[in-house]
């Protein structure tokens, strides 16, 4: 983004792993009625990034680090970051 270099789109995997997580108490109204919801960034293999997202599907006391996770999608995309979603794989 900062040196203007052109850049290739390459599709992720649909499964990777929880590098660090976080379980929010409070929220924007958004996702209010999710509270307590956890954040986790997701690690893939091959890929030099990480995925901030949400995990769906675990309570905050059984996610741990490493913890395999798979990507889902709202039915009813609003093309937003919060379409996609991960539960435990």
């Amino acid at each position: 983004m900062e040196c203007g270099e052109k850049t290739d789109w390459f599709e992720l995997p649909l499964e990777g792993k929880v590098h660090t997580f976080t379980t929010c108490y409070f929220g924007s109204e958004a996702f209010l009625k999710e509270t307590p919801f956890t954040l986790i960034l997701v690690e893939f293999e091959g890929v030099n990034t990480l995925f901030l997202s949400r995990l769906v599907g675990a309570e905050p006391d059984v996610v741990n680090i490493g913890m395999r996770v798979k990507a889902r999608f709202l039915r009813n995309c609003k093309f937003k970051p919060t379409d996609v979603y991960f539960m435990p794989a």
